[in-house]
C-alpha cells in the first residue's frame, strides 16, 4: 500500500497537544517521514491556542536547526475562520514567519463581530442560505489571506464542499484529509476531487503516538481512486 512521506499537521504542549515538538519529530523520524509540520492553534482559539508566539517560533527554529540533517521541521499554525467577510485569527505580523498556514473553524474561536457570531453560532438562520453564507465566508478567507491547507471545513458548520474545493483549486490551497476527522463522506470527497483540488493526508496528531497515523483515511482515499496525482504527500 502507498504511504505518506510527510505529516504537516501535528499539535504539541505549546497549544492543544500532550507531547512536545521534539516528541513529534522523533515519532516522525521513527516512521521514516521526510517532513514534519508543527501547527498549533492560533492564540485566538480560547483555552487551546498558542500562549506565546515568540517562544513557539523560537523553539521550532531551534529544533529545525538541530534536526536539519535528518528531517525538515516546518513551523505552522492552525487559524480559525472568524468572520463572514473572511476574517481569521492569524496573529498580526506573524504570517510571514510560518511555513504552513492551516485554516479551519472551531466553536471556541473569537468571532470578528456580532453579525458573524450570530451566524456561526447558528442563531442567524439555517438551511441553504446559511450554508451559502458559510461557504462564501471561507471563499473570502481563501481569496484575502494566505491559506496553504484547508482542514475539516464542514466539521462544525455546514458548507458546500464542492464549491470550497473549487476555490481551493483556484487559490492553490490543499484540502486536508485526516484521521482525526475521517467522517467526511466518500461521495463528498469524490465531488471535491472533480473540482481539481489537490489533497494532503495529515494526522492532526494531538499526541506523538498519533503522528503519521493516516491508515484509515488513506484507505478511504484509495477506495475513491485518489493517487499520487491528487495527493501531494503520497509515495
Amino acid at each position: 500500500m502507498p504511504k505518506i512521506i510527510s505529516d504537516y499537521h501535528t499539535h504539541t504542549v505549546m497549544g492543544h497537544g500532550t507531547d512536545t515538538a521534539r516528541d513529534n519529530i522523533e515519532a516522525a523520524l521513527s516512521l521514516g517521514l521526510g517532513k514534519i509540520g508543527i501547527a498549533d492553534h492560533a492564540p485566538g482559539y480560547l483555552f487551546w491556542g498558542i500562549r506565546d508566539m515568540e517562544l513557539y517560533l523560537s523553539e521550532l527554529e531551534h529544533l529545525r536547526e538541530e534536526y536539519q540533517e535528518r528531517i525538515q521541521v516546518k513551523a505552522g499554525i492552525e487559524i480559525n475562520l472568524c468572520g463572514l467577510a473572511g476574517q481569521t485569527d492569524m496573529p498580526e505580523g506573524y504570517e510571514d514567519s510560518m511555513d504552513i498556514v492551516i485554516l479551519t473553524f472551531h466553536w471556541a474561536a473569537r468571532m470578528a463581530d456580532f453579525r458573524s457570531s450570530m451566524h456561526f453560532y447558528q442563531l442567524g438562520g439555517t438551511g441553504s442560505q446559511h450554508i451559502a453564507r458559510s461557504t462564501d465566508a471561507y471563499l473570502a478567507a481563501l481569496e484575502k489571506h494566505r491559506v496553504d491547507i484547508l482542514v475539516h471545513p464542514a466539521k462544525s458548520i455546514q458548507v458546500d464542499l464542492a464549491a470550497l474545493a473549487q476555490g481551493c483549486a483556484q487559490q492553490g490551497t490543499l484540502l486536508e484529509l485526516n484521521s482525526a476527522h475521517a467522517d467526511l463522506p466518500e461521495k463528498e470527497i469524490e465531488e471535491a476531487a472533480k473540482q481539481g483540488v489537490k489533497f494532503v493526508l495529515n494526522s492532526n496528531a494531538h499526541a506523538s503516538n498519533q503522528v503519521g497515523q493516516v491508515d484509515g483515511v488513506l484507505k478511504k482515499a484509495l477506495r475513491i481512486g485518489l493517487g499520487k496525482e491528487q495527493i501531494i504527500n503520497l509515495a
